[in-house]
């Protein structure tokens, strides 16, 4: 899972689809997934 970018203060205050994007998780890619599991240890 992925965070959009620009979880800062004023989330609820952003309105159409800049503030729906806030509030949800992004599935990364499987590119990116192992590349993550290849840089983190314990994961």
């Amino acid at each position: 899972m992925k965070r959009t970018a620009g979880q800062n203060h004023f989330n609820a205050r952003e309105s159409g689809k800049t503030g729906r994007n806030k509030k949800s998780d992004v599935v990364m890619s499987a590119r990116l997934n192992r590349i993550m599991q290849i840089n983190l240890p314990n994961s």
